[in-house]
């Protein structure tokens, strides 16, 4: 019986020998495994190569676009005055030549090349950035920036100004080539934006309102036009004064808002040839603003002051000059660029400003009377103001919403309002001591004013209530006849020359005569408008004033026979005064 085999494989032997792959199979097989490799290494060595350049150009434009946002975040007055003229690295700059930016990586751009500003900190300058604050990792990369004329004309800005930002670096995975990445903005703010303190950044214009509100200086001063610039001989004095408290608020808003008030309690102060001796004047001051750059908070601000101080005085060898502020002032101050009940700002009668909007707002309390005296054996009094139980305040708030007496129909937009309401005591001037002869009858004082109160609004914008400007009391002056009245709620102005008076005493048996003289203006109460609606694109606005009302006299003071001292004393009551201002958007 025949058995059937199978045929052996084709390259195996007969005798079924299956111990594997030859030498030169192997080798082969190695060649070409290890050939295959080697490709592959060099493709990912070169993947490598081309993700660390591609993270080096990732960073190249993070670090141009940061410097793009910082210059877009400066103030724009500042970035478009562009770089110092004398900054160092614009002359090594291959980018600029002959005042114009020519940049290397391409002949398209061909720009003047604007200078002259003023800027202290990056990006501005220097124009090359420090290259510490440049490195990232082992690379050093280079971040220039240019301010550009976008206009071929030189001086033209009427078209704006190119910002580009440019950074230059080189690295192994470069070979030694330098690479860049540049990045340019436009910036343009038209002529209707109203200010670049309003409008620091390139963008839209908005709506612009503008408010301030406050008090113009009062108080009492001395002063001589007499040889060696003394009041009186044997007296050191050169001037003194006694300023009355003050107010003073403003808010601005467009692009951001801003806002600040001060409130002064009243100060008494003389000079001598050692300088000069003060008491009082303490400040509460605030401020709030939206705008980064200023470093000012944005929280609402609060402040309360006081002051006990007491009379100063210049003593000299025989007479004695004392001037003293209040005794027990107090003032205070508030800012909020969004005002609520919890934020502090008063309207003008007291009332809580909580708008949502911003508001600065001050309070003032004049605690004793203000006087300035001459002792000269009698005590001789020259001027003085006394308290009133009423506190002064000023506002200034912009409303998008009725806010009762202030924009009562306010609406859209919205308006902004200033008032302020100031009050005073009695107030005399050019008084004479008790005792003395040669006075006329019925004489008092060269000026007096009694029942003193000033106001003053302005509004402007959408739903602004009418401009309010009124004075009371009534001001008493020796005149060329004898004693006179002028009602101040009438708000006419006045300007009148005083009746000479003299009077006469003896101190320690030597004869004293003082003569007065003098003159009395009170400016008129009223408020001027101007612009009309749009008001676009010329703003509209409104300013109110009480009208100041000041007495001079002047003292011709003769001792035996001999003059002795000749000065001035003013008695200035100040005015109320109230601005506001509001320009429509362009596309308004």
């Amino acid at each position: 019986m025949s058995r059937f085999r199978p045929r052996p494989p084709a390259g195996r032997s007969a005798s079924g020998d299956d111990s594997g792959f030859t030498l030169v199979e192997l080798l082969v097989t190695m060649f070409v495994i290890g050939t295959t490799l080697l490709g592959l290494m060099g493709v990912q060595l070169q993947a490598l190569s081309t993700v660390t350049l591609s993270r080096q150009r990732q960073q190249a434009t993070d670090l141009a676009n940061r410097t793009m946002e910082q210059l877009r975040a400066l103030p724009y007055d500042i970035v478009t005055a562009g770089s110092r003229t004398t900054d160092p690295s614009l002359a090594s700059d291959p980018n600029v030549s002959s005042g114009r930016f020519r940049p290397t990586y391409t002949t398209g751009v061909d720009e003047i090349l604007v200078t002259g500003g003023t800027a202290s900190s990056v990006p501005l300058y220097p124009h090359v950035q420090d290259g510490a604050s440049t490195k990232v990792g082992t690379v050093q990369f280079d971040v220039a920036t240019y301010v550009t004329l976008v206009s071929a004309t030189a001086g033209d800005t009427s078209k704006g100004y190119w910002l580009t930002s440019l950074v230059t670096w080189s690295s192994p995975q470069t070979r030694g080539a330098t690479k860049m990445v540049s990045t340019r903005s436009q910036a343009f703010s038209p002529s209707g934006c109203l200010a670049t303190a309003t409008h620091p950044f390139s963008g839209p214009c908005q709506a612009f309102f503008d408010a301030t509100a406050g008090t113009t200086p009062s108080g009492i001063r001395i002063s001589t036009d007499s040889a060696g610039g003394l009041a009186l001989q044997g007296n050191d004095l050169r001037t003194g004064t006694v300023s009355g408290p003050s107010l003073s608020t403003v808010v601005q808003s467009e692009q951001i808002v801003s806002t600040q008030s001060k409130s002064v309690t009243s100060r008494a102060a003389y000079t001598t040839g050692a300088g000069e001796t003060a008491s009082g004047g303490v400040s509460a001051s605030t401020g709030a603003t939206t705008d980064p750059a200023t470093g000012t908070t944005t929280t609402p601000a609060q402040q309360s002051v006081s002051q006990s101080g007491g009379p100063v005085g210049s003593i000299g060898a025989a007479s004695t000059f004392t001037l003293g502020a209040g005794g027990s002032d107090s003032a205070g101050a508030a800012s909020a660029s969004k005002a609520t009940a919890a934020t502090g700002c008063q309207t003008a009668s007291g009332a809580t400003v909580a708008s949502e909007q911003v508001c600065s707002s001050g309070q003032g309390t004049l605690g004793g009377p203000m006087s300035a005296t001459l002792t000269m054996g009698v005590t001789i009094p020259l001027a003085s103001v006394t308290a009133s139980p009423t506190a002064s305040r000023a506002v200034s708030a912009r409303y998008l919403t009725p806010g009762g007496a202030q924009c009562p129909t306010a609406s859209g937009i919205g308006c902004v309002a200033a008032e302020v309401r100031r009050s005073l005591g009695k107030a005399t001037v050019g008084g004479a001591p008790s005792g003395v002869s040669g006075l006329p009858a019925g004489f008092v004082a060269m000026a007096a004013v009694t029942g003193y109160e000033g106001v003053a609004r302005a509004e402007s914008g959408n739903g602004a209530a009418a401009p309010q400007a009124t004075r009371a009391g009534t001001l008493t002056y020796w005149g060329a006849t004898g004693r006179q009245d002028f009602d101040l709620g009438t708000g006419a102005s006045l300007a009148v020359d005083l009746g000479a008076v003299t009077y006469s005493y003896t101190s320690d048996g030597v004869p004293v005569t003082v003569a007065m003289s003098g003159d009395v203006t009170a400016g008129a109460s009223g408020s001027q408008a101007s612009g009309s609606a749009p008001c676009q694109p010329t703003a509209c606005g409104v300013e109110s004033t009480s009208g100041a009302v000041v007495a001079s006299v002047t003292y011709d003071i003769t001792v035996n026979g001999s003059l002795a001292g000749h000065f001035t004393v003013d008695l200035d009551l100040g005015a109320a005064t109230a601005g506001s201002s509001y320009r429509a958007a362009p596309s308004a």
